[in-house]
């Protein structure tokens, strides 16, 4: 399911999830089974595919401590709503510490990157460096943060720890992203031949992901760009 994801292949991964979903259903577990598909919707969203996080966000009721269905609403849109789940959160977990310095800030990071605000984003994450190997979700957005922000070689350096660390927590889009991620940073630095073997990492990564995702859509039109920049 999750190696699916990975591999750019997020309808092929969604029907996996749903199949253990309905296998739970079945035995009358509903809450892991409203866990794992509170899961997609973060997957989707960071995916690009922006239209099927929102409608399964409609769908999936809210999973008490989660971490991606806040995460997801906010980099869809709706960070109010997310707002509201991490006020709610911290209240819940006052002394928990992966709640206080793992899952909440990247809540904040969320909101404050739907928001435009990538120094908040980055601020907010500072306290999770110590659990930046836990997996590469925070990494990733502190990555985006950065690039965000214009900081494009602090952006790379997280990035570069995505690709350096690939088997922290579990298989992962992030892995692929984070080529994409340096070539878009090297981009804005000028450095257009580090930029095109990076498109080209991500290219080679993905070479049988699904061709319609947006993710690769966007990719190919970046690095046609600059491959016809780098010939004028």
């Amino acid at each position: 399911m999750l190696l699916a994801m990975a591999q750019g292949k997020p309808r092929y991964g969604a029907e996996l999830i749903n199949q253990v979903v309905e296998g739970y259903q079945h035995r009358g577990m509903q809450e892991p089974a409203n866990r794992m598909r509170g899961g997609l919707p973060r997957l989707e969203a960071e995916l690009g595919m922006t239209e099927a996080a929102r409608k399964l966000l409609d769908q999936v009721p809210l999973v008490d401590g989660s971490t991606d269905l806040p995460v997801a609403l906010a980099e869809v849109g709706e960070d109010g709503k997310a707002e509201v789940i991490l006020r709610e959160d911290l209240k819940k977990h006052p002394e928990d510490t992966l709640w206080q310095y793992w899952r909440a800030p990247q809540i904040a990071a969320a909101i404050a990157l739907a928001r435009n605000k990538p120094l908040d984003a980055i601020d907010a994450l500072r306290k999770s460096i110590p659990y930046d190997l836990r997996d590469t979700e925070v990494p990733a957005m502190r990555a985006r943060a950065f690039l965000s922000a214009t900081q494009f070689d602090l952006a790379e350096a997280e990035f570069r720890k995505i690709i350096d660390h690939r088997t922290a927590g579990v298989p992962s889009a992030n892995v692929a992203l984070a080529h994409l991620g340096i070539a878009r940073a090297r981009a804005l630095l000028g450095n257009l031949t580090g930029s095109r073997e990076e498109y080209e990492e991500f290219f080679a990564i993905r070479n049988d992901a699904e061709p319609d995702l947006p993710a690769m859509r966007q990719a190919r039109a970046e690095y046609a760009k600059l491959i016809g920049n780098a010939r004028r």
